[in-house]
């Protein structure tokens, strides 16, 4: 006759048999059956603070990725650098705001380049934001966009909190 741990062995051995077993016929890791929606972003920043910004990009895409593991559906999101002082801005921003492959634009970080890059998103209301940009006026005219995101407070109430 079996002891009561010799029969609560068997079973735990039983449980975890069933456990194991799968309907899945594909041996396939489930990273290799993910389906991947892809999305293109544009980030328009001077060429010599790239490199800077390019670490907090890896860094997000790197997050994005490790909070995705294991899901059947994820994203995957391709970053295009442009220099904002490169003479065919506007021209660049026109083509981006106009390109259906692209879901957004991340800055620029002048302005006067953030009011051209207003512009040229307005039409077609691609998701623009703007990550340092602080004149008032011109986060303002952005507020009434549901496609503009000002991601800083305006300089006038940065000096408000600063004497404050």
């Amino acid at each position: 006759m079996l002891s009561r741990t010799a029969i609560r062995l068997l079973l735990l051995l039983a449980v975890m048999m069933l456990a194991a077993c799968s309907d899945d016929d594909d041996n396939s890791p489930a990273e290799d059956r993910a389906i991947v929606s892809s999305y293109k972003v544009a980030v328009v920043m001077p060429a010599n603070q790239q490199k800077r910004w390019s670490r907090t990009v890896d860094w997000a895409l790197e997050n994005i990725a490790k909070a995705q593991a294991g899901m059947e559906e994820r994203i995957a999101i391709e970053v295009e650098w442009k220099d904002e002082n490169a003479a065919d801005l506007d021209t660049y921003l026109k083509t981006i705001a106009s390109d259906n492959q692209y879901v957004a634009i991340v800055g620029p970080l002048a302005s006067t380049n953030a009011r051209h890059a207003m512009i040229a998103c307005n039409s077609y209301e691609k998701t623009l934001m703007l990550p340092v940009v602080t004149p008032t006026e011109l986060q303002r005219v952005g507020a009434t966009k549901d496609f503009v995101w000002n991601l800083v407070q305006s300089d006038i109430t940065q000096c408000d909190i600063l004497l404050t």
